[in-house]
């Protein structure tokens, strides 16, 4: 038995030195395996059971599955960012990706992305920087922002601010080339090449020093150019005179006039052949905004200049106007208070200050608006009489003024029509054949929350009413 003991004592001292010379027993870890084939060994591989996902696949963009094993999943993934899949193939305008594969990412792509917020800020993307030279953004993605921007340069007059903005020498109504027809006078009055038609504004039309009657264009014997009277007997009526030559009621360039048609015109839409008879007015209008707290300063209320182009028609009966603008989005609905509908005006008889007519003379507006669904799809029309500045007032009119409207997708076309004659004198024009009147158009763009005084605006322009 001590021999035994001896015996096994001996052997625990033999393992201990054996551990002490390091030769104890050495365990190794198992070496990597590729059990799916795909090529990718399991310490590679993030699911070694799937042949289909490891680091060399392609990540499916509508898989909910990292395939790549990148840790990133579908559109989170950049190698998905030229894959139509993202958001249903249909551009995200300010996530910096071309999500619908077509080459241009986010405000460069124009045809997807003008008018929708593009910017940190909530800023629009848009084909040109006019109308956005302050919010700090490249908003038609140029490579050039604000000032920096030749949109943005003044080169074109500006025909009220005092400048000489396209340095031609002239500074606004002084420059007829430009200004004639413009607004240029601060309650809105009308920059002209003759006083005449003008002698009661208070203002210099045709700045040449002399306001009203003061200008010998307004003296006794001067040929009145509206009134459909030879005044200095010459022979010559109006605008057939000479002596008219310059006034913005006298442009040929943006003179309407209502062509006389054979066949239906009352509810016509902007599709109907009878268009084809007349050729379009343009006009080119002016942002204006005549109470300060609807559009701050520094806001950016002003959205895209829209050029107007009007046809003007009728059947002896009726009368139709087809009105056409551009204007990226349609604001056809209201969902909050913070919302605004595209809208439009004709004013008829607009002759007095900023259109809006007199206590004696008032002017005829009708009034669309695209959101408002009271009337029908088209939108609806109110019977408006203004008869000066802050004296709106909402008649009973709207009854016989109907309308058909479509937007295009770049732009509004839309039509109103109504008969020649008035329903009650005192709330609606009624138009004569043979004369001529004075019709202004205003805009209001409802993505830029436009309304009340900030609008785009017409000069005051003749209308002839073919016989």
């Amino acid at each position: 038995m001590k021999r035994s003991m001896m015996k096994r004592n001996w052997l625990s001292l033999l393992c201990v030195i054996l551990l002490a010379a390091g030769m104890g027993t050495t365990v190794h870890a198992a070496r990597p395996v590729d059990n799916d084939g795909d090529g990718w060994k399991s310490n590679q591989d993030c699911n070694d059971n799937n042949p289909a996902i490891n680091p060399g696949a392609i990540e499916i963009c509508d898989s909910n599955i990292d395939e790549n094993c990148d840790n990133l999943i579908d559109c989170a993934d950049a190698t998905c960012s030229s894959n139509p899949v993202c958001q249903g193939g249909t551009e995200i305008c300010n996530n910096g990706l071309d999500d619908d594969n077509d080459g241009l990412a986010d405000c460069a792509d124009h045809l997807d992305c003008n008018g929708q917020p593009g910017g940190p800020g909530g800023e629009l993307c848009a084909q040109t920087e006019t109308g956005f030279c302050n919010d700090g953004f490249d908003n038609d993605a140029d490579g050039f922002t604000d000032g920096a921007d030749t949109d943005c340069q003044a080169q074109v007059e500006i025909c009220n601010n005092g400048s000489d903005d396209d340095a031609d020498g002239l500074t606004d109504c002084a420059d007829h080339a430009n200004c004639d027809g413009m607004l240029g006078g601060p309650m809105g009055q009308l920059c002209s090449g003759n006083e005449a038609g003008y002698c009661a504004d208070g203002f210099d039309n045709d700045a040449d020093g002399l306001t009203d009657t003061a200008d010998p264009d307004c003296q006794a014997g001067a040929e009145v150019c509206n009134n459909g009277l030879d005044d200095d007997g010459d022979g010559l009526t109006d605008c057939a005179d000479a002596d008219c030559a310059g006034v913005p009621a006298c442009s040929a360039g943006n003179r309407l006039t209502a062509t006389r048609v054979a066949g239906t015109v009352l509810g016509i839409g902007p599709g109907d052949g009878l268009w084809n008879a007349t050729t379009a007015t343009t006009y080119s209008m002016l942002w204006r905004d005549d109470i300060g707290d609807t559009c701050p300063p520094g806001s950016n209320c002003s959205g895209q200049q829209p050029t107007l182009n009007v046809k003007a028609i009728h059947n002896g009966t009726d009368i139709a106007f087809l009105l056409s603008w551009n204007d990226l989005t349609a604001s056809s609905a209201v969902y909050e208070p913070k919302d605004f509908g595209d809208r439009a005006v004709i004013m008829l008889n607009a002759n007095r200050i900023c259109q809006m007519g007199s206590p004696t003379n008032p002017t005829n507006m009708w009034f669309w608006n695209a959101a408002d669904k009271t009337q029908g799809q088209y939108g609806s029309v109110q019977n408006l009489l203004g008869g000066g500045i802050g004296t709106i007032t909402h008649t009973s009119g709207d009854d016989n003024i109907q309308v058909i409207s479509n937007h295009t997708g770049t732009g509004w076309q839309m039509v109103m029509s109504r008969p020649l004659a008035a329903i009650d004198p005192a709330d609606q024009f009624a138009f004569n054949l043979g004369v001529t009147t004075e019709v202004a158009f205003a805009l209001y763009d409802g993505a830029y929350k436009q309304r009340n005084g900030a609008k785009w605006i017409s000069g005051r322009e003749s209308m002839d009413i073919a016989p």
